[in-house]
């Protein structure tokens, strides 16, 4: 099942809705908030907002979600999906159409840690991988298993969207204070990445566009409208 069916659950019942003392758009936003859950993951909140719903369309439909989890041991801080102008019929119920689609992830490093270091295996060259986002830059510190022995490491470097997942590209390496060859740096860079993985979530999100500040990083994109628009 699809995320994009809360969005239009209701709207097959709309004679109904009208019928109510609570607009369609609050009576839709309930249902939507009510089964989030079961489509993206556990969360601490969702907070849906519908505009303009009709018969056949609706202007804007967003939900937020707070504390979003859905991937073990991945916490997103703030969730936001937004679908424009959604046209549909509703017998047979078929989305016809999806002008836009947004979202955008908030991520802190102490998740992004938390996510890497519960990645981790026995097997794995990295230990005790420490994330450090600040504005236009991310830093990572930890130990590295080089020929069997346990060595500190720390790097600067940037982040890099593949469709649902965020890559590491780190600039240079030291391990303690000793620069090394570009074969091991990119032996670490294997060794981390995927650094951000989304594509557990059912919207088929596409990076776009990654900000960091302090202490945390935002991720926003689109999501695969053609997947919307199939029949579940």
């Amino acid at each position: 099942m699809r995320w994009i069916i809360l969005c239009v659950m209701m709207l097959a019942a709309l004679p109904w809705l009208f019928g109510c003392a609570l607009s369609p758009e609050s009576l839709a936003e309930r249902e939507i908030e009510k089964r989030a859950p079961e489509i993206i993951g556990p969360a601490d909140r969702y907070h849906a907002d519908v505009r303009n719903l009709t018969s056949t369309s609706a202007e804007r439909v967003t939900l937020n979600g707070t504390r979003v989890r859905p991937a073990p041991g991945l916490v997103v801080e703030k969730l936001t999906l937004t679908l424009y102008e959604v046209e549909y019929q509703r017998q047979p119920f078929l989305i016809r159409d999806i002008a836009r689609t947004d979202f955008s992830a908030r991520l802190t490093d102490r998740a992004v840690n938390d996510y890497l270091n519960s990645q981790r295996t026995e097997s794995s060259d990295l230990r005790e991988v420490r994330m450090t986002f600040a504005p236009g830059e991310a830093r990572a510190a930890g130990t590295l298993i080089v020929a069997g022995q346990p060595v500190t490491f720390t790097t600067a470097g940037a982040l890099q969207p593949t469709d649902g997942t965020v890559h590491y590209q780190p600039r240079g390496l030291s391990l303690g204070s000793v620069p090394v060859p570009e074969a091991l740096l990119r032996q670490f860079a294997a060794a981390l990445n995927p650094l951000i993985d989304l594509r557990g979530l059912e919207f088929s999100p596409r990076i776009q566009t990654i900000v960091l500040t302090q202490g945390e990083v935002t991720l926003s994109g689109d999501a695969n409208i053609q997947s919307l628009l199939t029949p579940p």
